[in-house]
């Protein structure tokens, strides 16, 4: 775009041999982009499933803890076998 601007406001006249060094840079510019676009795709779609499995695993932590949460909350058990209970309900969600 600098190079079309230089030309179209400069209102003199310009060889054609500058015009046409002026189109194979720009062709260049464009070749350099147009290769280089596949490959950034690619990597953003790596990023953006690595940070899908982030929020999955995050997804699966935070249930985990308001499990956890929740067990933290009940009595303490008032007896052997309402501990054995309550330690077996921990085990089961621990897993």
């Amino acid at each position: 775009m600098e190079h079309y601007n230089e030309i179209t406001t400069s209102r003199r006249f310009v060889r054609r041999e500058s015009v046409q060094e002026k189109c194979d840079i720009l062709k260049e510019k464009w070749n350099s982009l147009s290769s280089s676009v596949p490959g950034r795709i690619n990597s953003l779609h790596e990023e953006i499933k690595g940070w899908s499995e982030f929020y999955n695993s995050l997804d699966q932590f935070t249930s985990w803890l308001d499990n956890m949460k929740g067990f933290t909350l009940q009595e303490n058990p008032k007896g052997e076998m309402e501990a054995q209970k309550h330690l077996q309900e921990l085990e089961v969600n621990l897993i």
